[in-house]
C-alpha cells in the first residue's frame, strides 16, 4: 500500500518486525500458565454446598431407615428389662443391638466422639436406655454384686454395660466402690492368693469348682453303666468355663472404662 493509504495508522512496519511479532504472540500463547477452576459466581459455590448437604441428609436418612427395627427391638427389650426380671437370652440381645448400631455409625461417619449421635439409631437406643432411670442401677450395680445371679447373667450385663458406658463417655455406675472391687476381681483375680473370700467371690474360681463339680458328675457316670449323666456333665463343665471367660473378658473392659475416672484410677495404683 502506498504511504497515503496509511496516513493515521503510523509507520510501516518491515517484514521482518512483523514476523519477530508474531512470534512472540505465539510463544506467550504456549507458555501461558494453566487454567485453575474456580467458581465463576456465587451461585455455583452455593449449588456446590447444596449438593454437599443432600448427601449428608441422603446418608442420615439411609441410616435411620435401616435402624428402625433396631429401634423397636431395643424399646421392647428396654421395657421388658425395665418391669421383669432380666434374663441372660434379653441382656445380650440388647447388647448386641447396640454394638451392631455403634459399628454401623462408626462405618458411615467415621467418627467415634459422642457428639452426633443423636440423629442416628444409636443415639435413639442410647436414649431408651437412659430414660429408664434405674435400668442402669439395677443391671450395673445390684446385678454384678448379687452372686446368686451367677456367671452368665453376670456376663451379659457387663456386656451391656461396657456397650452403653464407653459410647456415652460416662462411668456411673461402674465407679461404685463396691462394683470397682468387683470388677478388679473378675478381671485381675484376688491380690492375696490366700485370700480365700476374695477367691471364692471371683468368676475363675466359681468355674473352677464348677469344673470339679462337673468331673465328679463324670466319674459317678462311669462308675455308673448305662448313665446319661456323662455328657451331660461335659457340657455343663464346658458351660461353665466358658461363662467364666466372657466375664473375666467383659469386666476387663468395664474395669478399663471405669478407669476413665481419675478418683477410681488413683485409688487403684494406691
Amino acid at each position: 500500500p502506498s504511504d497515503e493509504g496509511r496516513e493515521g495508522r503510523g509507520p510501516a512496519r518491515s517484514p521482518e518486525f512483523q514476523a519477530s511479532a508474531l512470534g512472540y504472540r505465539s510463544c506467550a500463547h504456549k507458555c501461558r500458565a494453566p487454567r485453575v477452576w474456580r467458581p465463576d459466581s456465587m451461585a455455583e459455590a452455593e449449588a456446590a454446598a447444596q449438593l454437599g448437604r443432600q448427601l449428608r441428609q441422603a446418608v442420615t436418612a439411609n441410616a435411620t431407615a435401616s435402624g428402625q427395627t433396631s429401634i423397636k427391638a431395643a424399646r421392647e427389650l428396654v421395657s421388658l428389662l425395665s418391669r421383669e426380671a432380666p434374663t441372660t437370652l434379653r441382656v445380650h440381645a440388647l447388647a448386641q443391638i447396640l454394638e451392631d448400631e455403634e459399628q454401623r455409625y462408626e462405618d458411615l461417619c467415621g467418627d467415634n466422639s459422642s457428639s452426633h449421635r443423636a440423629g442416628y439409631p444409636v443415639g435413639r437406643i442410647l436414649s431408651l436406655v437412659q430414660d429408664e432411670d434405674d435400668l442402669l442401677e439395677k443391671l450395673g450395680h445390684n446385678h454384678l454384686l448379687d452372686r446368686s445371679k451367677g456367671p452368665a447373667l453376670h456376663a451379659a450385663c457387663l456386656r451391656l454395660m461396657r456397650a452403653i458406658l464407653s459410647v456415652t463417655g460416662f462411668q456411673y455406675p461402674l465407679t461404685e466402690d463396691a462394683v470397682v472391687d468387683k470388677l478388679r476381681l473378675w478381671a485381675l483375680g484376688p491380690d492375696d492368693e490366700g485370700d480365700e473370700d476374695a477367691a471364692v467371690g471371683t468368676v475363675i474360681a466359681a468355674a473352677h469348682d464348677a469344673q470339679a463339680a462337673a468331673d465328679a458328675a463324670v466319674a459317678a457316670a462311669h462308675d455308673a453303666e448305662g448313665a446319661p449323666t456323662h455328657p451331660l456333665a461335659v457340657a455343663a463343665a464346658i458351660r461353665a468355663k466358658s461363662e467364666a471367660l466372657r466375664v473375666k473378658t467383659y469386666a476387663t473392659a468395664c474395669l478399663a472404662v471405669a478407669l476413665e475416672a481419675e478418683d477410681v484410677a488413683s485409688a487403684m495404683v494406691r
